[in-house]
């Protein structure tokens, strides 16, 4: 899949809009995946997220009019990126005249346009037609790509991977009470966490990709709901916190505004009312159970679509109920979208140095540490790109947000 960045002006939302509608057909059949400003998480850094994601597209959309050229984001940050990306041969660059002005007296005047001789797309009596011939120019650009990187892809070994077959999977509880979180009972396997360089969308700390061997253990089959929180509040566990449900509704649907902090008092009385060592699951966990057996972007495959999960494609502009859309192949739900959830881990910018043998990479930090954590698995605000089973977050231990909850995992003897 390529990695396809809109730079444009606010003031064009519009008619990036209609290009979007009309390079739908190569998102729907998985060659790009987009990404745009309005894809960025709410609490999210607006600068930093657009240099990550202008720094890692393959090919670059640059949607000029004259607001474009007078903007000083667009023009003096993002074009600049653009152009100096584009002369190392590390991105394509595409400028998209909207609308009339005189960009080709500027730098962008040494690239071939789009449409057809450079003609706004406003200046055509049937702007379908001029948005068309767009697509066409984006699609032949994508293909070119697309080959290089099939051509140029390493395989890896099968017997680099070893993954339990689908029979292998045991779902239950503890204690036969509601509040008791259901489980999936995993057996080991060794996987490849991360992401390759070769794939599209993917951030500079889902690297090295590297291999990680997992022990037994059950992560829960849901995130934590409502209903299983609020059972913890009313035994006078969790701090007797009761966070807002925004007004969607608690009972099934995923406990949000629950900081890395309130995860480990939840665990920690699960623990003592069950007599089993529930904790946290390690973030190699999260993804090898995320993952699921496969190597492609998504456990569903190299795309996702609305169908298969709560993500911004949809733009519900809430939580869903847990296990509303399709499990993955080995029986856990909504690991895509939904909610982000906190993991174990102590944040690192990179897997240079991390534990291959699939335990908490912690430094030795206890729960009152102040170092910021993981979470994983993209929201319900979430682009497509922030779904990737490789993708990852990481804020302060005691952040609480409308797009973050948690699953538990507990170890098997």
């Amino acid at each position: 899949m390529i990695t396809l960045f809109y730079s444009y002006s606010h003031k064009d939302e519009e008619l990036r809009e209609r290009l979007a509608e009309h390079l739908s057909y190569l998102r729907r059949d998985g060659s790009i995946a987009e990404w745009n400003d309005r894809d960025i998480d709410a609490g999210g850094d607006w600068a930093t997220e657009i240099d990550a994601n202008l720094a890692s597209a393959d090919v670059i959309l640059l949607l000029i009019s004259a607001s474009f050229i007078n903007s000083e984001y667009c023009w003096g940050i993002e074009l600049k990126k653009a152009l100096d990306r584009h002369a190392r041969g590390e991105a394509a660059v595409i400028p998209v005249i909207l609308r009339p002005c005189r960009w080709t007296r500027t730098p962008l005047g040494r690239l071939q346009a789009a449409p057809k001789d450079g003609k706004a797309v406003t200046s055509w009596l049937d702007q379908d037609e001029a948005f068309d011939d767009v697509a066409s120019k984006v699609e032949r650009v994508v293909v070119a790509l697309l080959g290089k990187r099939r051509a140029t892809a390493p395989s890896v070994g099968d017997q680099q991977i070893r993954r339990p077959s689908n029979a292998d999977f045991t779902v239950f509880r503890d204690v036969d009470v509601p509040w008791c979180p259901e489980l999936v009972a995993l057996p080991g396997g060794r996987f490849l966490m991360g992401s390759s360089v070769y794939e599209g969308g993917r951030c500079d700390d889902e690297g090295p990709q590297h291999a990680v061997t997992i022990e037994p253990f059950a992560i829960g089959r849901y995130a934590l709901t409502f209903d299983q929180w609020d059972a913890c509040v009313s035994a006078g566990g969790c701090a007797r916190y009761r966070p807002s449900d925004r007004d969607w509704g608690r009972g099934r649907r995923p406990v949000i505004n629950v900081s890395w902090r309130d995860a480990q008092a939840y665990v920690e009385w699960l623990a003592k009312a069950t007599g089993r060592p529930y904790r946290l699951p390690t973030e190699a966990e999260w993804e090898y159970a995320c993952r699921a057996g496969t190597t492609t972007r998504y456990a569903f495959g190299d795309a996702i679509m609305p169908k298969e999960a709560n993500y911004a494609e949809r733009w519900l502009g809430k939580t869903t109920e847990v296990g509303c859309y399709p499990p993955n192949a080995w029986g856990v739900y909504d690991m895509h979208g939904n909610v982000w959830e906190w993991v174990e881990d102590v944040w690192h910018d990179s897997y240079q140095g991390a534990p291959a043998d699939g335990s908490a990479w912690t430094d030795g930090e206890g729960n009152h540490s102040s170092r910021a954590r993981v979470y994983r698995g993209g929201s319900w605000r979430s682009g497509s790109r922030y779904l990737r089973s490789a993708i990852r977050g990481g804020n302060d231990p005691g952040l609480r947000v409308n797009v973050l909850g948690f699953r538990v995992a507990r170890t098997l003897n």
